[in-house]
């Protein structure tokens, strides 16, 4: 009869924890998921017009360049999930408290994306580039995308609200305030 090995290895620890990362609690991780592949489809819109915006002004390209990397950095963070393990893969406590910032930059950034994509399609750029003042055309890239960051916040908005931190306040002042 033959033993099997369970002895637990750095690489047999890693191709787990690279399991667990990928399927997790599927409530949350519907959300997530579709918040991820949301930003890296609209980052792959933006990609696709990158040349666009130099030819407008050559800082709409390099911000559409910040934006790009800031949708795939952040749509792979959602999947991978780094704050959840530590640096042995193993749960960290409190994880779920550790994504909040990200799942706040997530809603900010593309709340702020979809809000000048609407403001420059009304009354054009404010304030500075190569056509200040007048109103870009729509496109239905545009609008996908839009759709798209729109999505994306709203599911990291349920996620912020599906995992406030509960408030737990001191049994001192439980007590003071029963009396």
């Amino acid at each position: 009869m033959t033993q099997i090995d369970t002895t637990v290895t750095p690489l047999r620890a890693m191709g787990r924890v690279a399991a667990r990362r990928l399927w997790l609690a599927p409530a949350r991780v519907g959300l997530r998921r579709t918040a991820a592949l949301a930003l890296l489809g609209v980052a792959l819109i933006h990609a696709l017009h990158v040349s666009d915006q130099f030819g407008v002004w050559a800082p709409y390209g390099m911000a559409m360049i910040v934006i790009v990397t800031a949708q795939i950095t952040l749509g792979a963070a959602l999947l991978l999930q780094p704050w959840r393990y530590d640096a042995l893969g193993a749960d960290r406590p409190r994880a779920d408290q550790r994504a909040r910032p990200y799942y706040w930059n997530g809603v900010v950034v593309n709340v702020a994306l979809v809000v000048l994509y609407v403001v420059s399609r009304a009354a054009g750029m404010p304030l500075v580039g190569g056509e200040t003042g007048d109103a870009q055309p729509t496109t239905l890239a545009g609008v996908v995308a839009s759709l798209g960051e729109g999505g994306a916040a709203a599911c990291l908005l349920a996620l912020l609200r599906r995992e406030q931190p509960s408030i737990v306040r001191p049994a001192a002042s439980r007590a003071s305030s029963m009396s």
